[in-house]
């Protein structure tokens, strides 16, 4: 499965609490909750960013800055 993490990284993911998990932990099957994806991101240093980069770039799926998909849609960037 490609991820939207599969691309040349940007500087600030470096220090992403993400950047030594397993990727699929982000992008779970629809149902399944992402609280483990969340709790990862909760004391990110780069969380801002992370979810800047999601809106910014309307990434539909997957956990970015501690926010799953359905819960970037009201803060724009984000298709429906």
């Amino acid at each position: 499965m490609t991820h939207a993490l599969d691309f040349e990284p940007h500087a600030w993911q470096k220090d992403a609490n993400c950047a030594t998990t397993d990727p699929d932990l982000f992008f779970p099957n629809k149902g399944e909750v992402s609280d483990n994806a969340k709790q990862v991101c909760a004391n990110c240093d780069v969380q801002q960013q992370c979810l800047n980069y999601a809106l910014t770039n309307h990434i539909a799926i997957g956990v970015f800055g501690g926010l799953a998909a359905t819960d970037r849609r009201g803060l724009g960037g984000v298709a429906a």
